[in-house]
Parts: structure tokens; C-alpha cells; sequence
């Protein structure tokens, strides 16, 4: 077996643990929580999403292209620095916010749980860039057993979301003790981070801005328009796409690798057209099978299972458009990547909110489907787009 191929099989494998632990916390979430309390917590979860963004922003892919403006990759030392400090603000914000509804004990479980997790999400990245997977697949497995079983402890002596909160810190713990193990390089802090990787930082933290306004600020709107039962079961849609996240983050380190060419021909495009409709169609089936069992009458995913169509169609629509906007992140320019959030982010302000207007929470759930449609046709034009002119640079 070549090294090559040795390197495919054990980042294979690494894929399949990182999605597992990732997806854990919202699998136990939206069995186990009433449409009210996955409100709070999707309320509390787009803080962290919030934070994963930052991370990917201004640390890890800021870090992986550096190469491509010109610059050497710095060590872990100097990329853990800068990780704990977005982790640390994180962790203050949302504390702040818990105590300022006046669940500090929720807030604060919820706080250390996104300090932890998004230190492991930027520990992870590096690990996996660096080939360090004995730092990835062990933290990932023991990261999901524990957030069951510790689920499973904590509920018999607290409420269920604070079984949640206080679950997920504790999973968040063991992966973060199996990670790369913290270090700080103080000629190397957060400000010399910031200049160093200020090019590749200003183009993604812009991305990701617009991309926060249509994925954060949207539903952050209509959260208190819809109420917070309707808010999570609109949540929900989201994480009806859990599934799609799976596969595509685990190998998101390895996409600025491959050719964009490779994405941007025809056959690519068919052969993930074809994946994105088996998935949505499993997503149709496995909520319409939903609706018939007994004992998930009081989740959130029963209560989603009214919406199986629209919930599908995002679904599917979501691993092509998330594909392709993965791939555009690592290789397109700083204009088309603009581009492509600027109309991304005015479809998700218009359509999710115009639904809701015409047909309330159904409205609002179709609008958000027919936003994914779009992003995933507009994310592959782009890519073709770029392979296209990647090969005439090429020949030149």
C-alpha cells in the first residue's frame, strides 16, 4: 500500500469519528428536548456557531493559506494562542448572556461547554492538516460516548437542557485532554496572529460576516415573531441537515488541497447532484417514518415531521451547495468569494422572512428551502467558473 493511499484510508476513518462526536450533542438534543427548550438551546448553539466561524476565519483557514499568500505556516504554539483567544471570548459572551436572562448556571454550563468545543474545533483542523491523527479519531470517539452517557447521569438530577448543557461541557473536556495539548507562545500573540494572517483574514472574516447575517441575524429575527416552540422547530430544519455536516466538515482540511478543476467539470457536478437527492429523499422518508412512532411525540423532530418536503429539499440541496462553498473557500479570489455571500446572504434575509409573512412558520420553512436551492446552484456556477479559468492560467 502506497503512503498515499495509507493517508486516504486513516483520514476515511477520521472522517467517520469526527462525525460521530460532532454530530452527538444535536442528535441527543433534538430526541430528547420539547420544541421550547430546543429553542433555548438553538439560541445558545448559534453562539457557538458563531464562534466556529470566527475560529475557521481568523485561525484555520486563515493558517492554511498562508501558502498562498506567500508566507510560511507557523507552528501549533503560535496557532493555539490565537485559537484560545477566540475561545475565550466565546466563552464571555455567552456566559454574559446567560446571566443576563437570568439562567447563570445554564449559561455558564453552556459558555465552557463552546470555550471547549471551539478550542477542539481549531485543535482538530490543525491535526488534521499536520497528519497528527492520533490527536483526531480517539478524542472524537470518547468525546460522543461520554456526551451520552453523561447525558444519561445528569438528567436523573437536573432539568433536560441543563442535562444538555452540563453533557456536552463534559464531552467537550475529554476530546479537548486527548487533543493537541495547549501551548502559548507570547512572541507570538493574538496581534502579531492578526497582522501576520491579516490578507487571508480579511477576505474569509468578511465571508463570514455576510454569511452570520443570513445563517445568525435571520433567525435571531424571527425568533421572537414565531415564539420559542415555532423558533425550534424552525431550528430544527438546520439540524435536520446534521447528516450533511457530517461528511463534509470532518474533510474540510483537505479540500484546498484538490484541484479545483476536479470539482469543476461535469461529472463532479452530476455524481454530487446524485448524492444530494438520495440524501433528501432519505430525509423525507426517515421524517415521514418519524411521524408514526409513539414515543417522540414530545420532541422537536415529531413536530418537524408536519414538514418533510421543504425539510428534504434543504437537505439535499444542502450538501451540494455546502460542497461547493467549502471548495470556494479554499480556492476562490477574495471577489468571487464576495460574490457569492453577498447574494447568498440577500436571498436568506428575503425569502425565510417573506415566508413567514405569507404562511408563518410553514412560509418561513419553505423560504429557507428554496434559499439552499439557490446557494447550491450559485456555489457550483462559481466553481465551474473558477476551474475554468484555473485551466486557462494553467496553460498559459
Amino acid at each position: 500500500m502506497t503512503q498515499a493511499r495509507k493517508v486516504r484510508g486513516v483520514t476515511a476513518r477520521q472522517s467517520i469519528y469526527g462525525a460521530i462526536n460532532t454530530s452527538t450533542v444535536q442528535i441527543v438534543a433534538i430526541l430528547a428536548l420539547t420544541p421550547p427548550d430546543y429553542g433555548v438551546f438553538s439560541l445558545y448553539y448559534i453562539a457557538f456557531a458563531i464562534a466556529s466561524s470566527v475560529t475557521y476565519s481568523t485561525i484555520a483557514e486563515a493558517w492554511i493559506r498562508s501558502t498562498r499568500t506567500g508566507r510560511a505556516r507557523v507552528a501549533w504554539a503560535a496557532y493555539c494562542t490565537a485559537l484560545i483567544t477566540v475561545a475565550s471570548s466565546a466563552f464571555i459572551v455567552t456566559a454574559v448572556i446567560g446571566a443576563a436572562s437570568g439562567a447563570p448556571v445554564l449559561g455558564l454550563s453552556f459558555g465552557v461547554a463552546i470555550f471547549l468545543t471551539t478550542y477542539r474545533l481549531g485543535a482538530r483542523y490543525f491535526s488534521v492538516a499536520v497528519n497528527h491523527f492520533r490527536l483526531v479519531g480517539p478524542a472524537d470517539v470518547v468525546g460522543a460516548v461520554v456526551m451520552v452517557l453523561s447525558f444519561w447521569g445528569f438528567q436523573e438530577i437536573v432539568s433536560t437542557l441543563t442535562a444538555l448543557a452540563l453533557a456536552w461541557m463534559s464531552s467537550s473536556l475529554a476530546a479537548v485532554l486527548l487533543s493537541e495539548r495547549p501551548r502559548i507562545d507570547r512572541r507570538f500573540g493574538p496581534r502579531r496572529w492578526f497582522r501576520a494572517h491579516k490578507e487571508s483574514i480579511s477576505v474569509l472574516l468578511v465571508d463570514s460576516a455576510l454569511s452570520d447575517l443570513g445563517s445568525v441575524g435571520v433567525p435571531l429575527l424571527l425568533a421572537p415573531l414565531l415564539g420559542t416552540a415555532k423558533f425550534g422547530v424552525y431550528r430544527a430544519v438546520s439540524s435536520a441537515a446534521l447528516p450533511v455536516r457530517l461528511m463534509l466538515n470532518p474533510v474540510r482540511p483537505l479540500l484546498g488541497r484538490v484541484n479545483i478543476r476536479v470539482f469543476s467539470s461535469g461529472r463532479t457536478f452530476a455524481a454530487a447532484s446524485l448524492g444530494a437527492a438520495v440524501i433528501g429523499g432519505a430525509a423525507y422518508l426517515a421524517l415521514s417514518a418519524l411521524a408514526a412512532v409513539d414515543w417522540l411525540d414530545a420532541s422537536v423532530l415529531n413536530a418537524l415531521a408536519s414538514y418533510a418536503l421543504p425539510v428534504a429539499i434543504f437537505v439535499g440541496s444542502n450538501f451540494l451547495g455546502m460542497l461547493y462553498y467549502l471548495v470556494g473557500r479554499a480556492h476562490f479570489s477574495a471577489r468571487r468569494l464576495l460574490l457569492y455571500r453577498v447574494v447568498q446572504t440577500v436571498g436568506a434575509l428575503i425569502l425565510p422572512v417573506g415566508g413567514y409573512v405569507l404562511d408563518d412558520l410553514s412560509g418561513a420553512i419553505w423560504g429557507y428551502a428554496l434559499v439552499s436551492v439557490a446557494n447550491a446552484a450559485f456555489a457550483a456556477w462559481l466553481v465551474r467558473a473558477e476551474g475554468q479559468v484555473s485551466q486557462v492560467v494553467e496553460t498559459e
